[in-house]
């Protein structure tokens, strides 16, 4: 009890939560020859406010749509080059900010129940389900890979085929860790004490360095409470891995050491998809998008893509 007693002095004096920031509108940015831009908010969870985006292709055969949702540290803005790539093979991509992240309302990186992410996304991808003709595809990264999955999971939505990208679908951390993790969030459930190292996100320095300064990327760690609640979707996806039925690409680098490539191999085990694909890339880290090798990534998911758009 001795040793602790100091740890708990530091969380007893350390900041409460993390602030809040309305829904923001950003200012329509150029776009290059090939794309149209589209933004909006939706009402999620509770009615908070959350930023949507979309490019659509302008000279290619619209051929599918791919809804994208990103990851902690991540917003959708980071996704536009790879949107305007898409663009160019004919398909449209719409993604939104999670609630407290971007430009969406919300404590920054804070929610309540790991639900709400997913009652988000079922709100977003109804509205592009209902206003498409052309095969809708879910693609998430990281965290937000957890998040599509479980949606897939608990809700079966009638779309193409899921593509994850780095998916948190594994704690990474011991199972002693998972439990202190969640003994100390029941005490302390706003104390700002789970973060990201960037610098293991992608190996291109300007990558990192953008990240680092970048507005919309909250810096400051995440409250307990959200560390917990994440964990507890791990959890959900963990025990139900059987009940991922769609076409299924699942991509992960070798390297990764915020997200454990195992959590993607067991996935790609468990499901009970007949059309799956797992690609594990030699030695990029976790941002499979802005590594060094992003060409050759984007280049697979577009192959994959058009065999089930034929």
């Amino acid at each position: 009890m001795r040793r602790l007693l100091p740890l708990l002095v530091v969380l007893l004096t350390a900041a409460c939560g993390t602030p809040y920031m309305p829904a923001r509108m950003p200012q329509e940015a150029a776009q290059p020859d090939g794309s149209r831009h589209v933004q909006g908010q939706f009402l999620g969870v509770g009615k908070t406010a959350l930023f949507w985006q979309g490019w659509e292709p302008t000279k290619a055969r619209k051929r599918g749509v791919l809804v994208v949702v990103h990851g902690l540290k991540d917003h959708s803005s980071r996704y536009a080059d790879f949107a305007h790539e898409l663009n160019q093979a004919g398909y449209a991509v719409y993604a939104f900010d999670l609630r407290g992240h971007g430009n969406s309302a919300g404590n920054r990186v804070g929610l309540m129940s790991f639900e709400d992410y997913v009652l988000d996304l079922d709100m977003f991808l109804y509205r592009i389900l209902l206003a498409e003709d052309v095969p809708v595809f879910v693609f998430g990264h990281s965290m937000g890979g957890a998040i599509v999955t479980l949606h897939s999971i608990e809700y079966q939505p009638a779309v193409r085929g899921m593509i994850l990208s780095g998916a948190a679908l594994l704690p990474g951390v011991s199972s002693g860790t998972v439990k202190f993790t969640k003994a100390t969030a029941e005490l302390f459930p706003d104390y700002d004490g789970f973060n990201l190292n960037l610098y293991k996100f992608s190996r291109d320095p300007a990558v990192v360095a953008a990240a680092l300064k970048d507005p919309l990327i909250y810096q400051d760690g995440a409250t307990l409470h959200m560390a917990a609640e994440l964990l507890d979707g791990i959890e959900k996806i963990d025990g139900s891995m059987n009940e991922v039925r769609v076409p299924l690409l699942v991509l992960h680098g070798k390297a990764d050491e915020i997200t454990p490539p195992a959590g993607s191999k067991l996935l790609y085990d468990r499901t009970s998809s007949t059309d799956k694909r797992l690609t594990l890339y030699g030695m990029m880290f976790h941002d499979l998008l802005h590594e060094p090798e992003h060409e050759q990534v984007t280049s697979d998911i577009i192959a994959w893509m058009n065999a089930r758009t034929q």
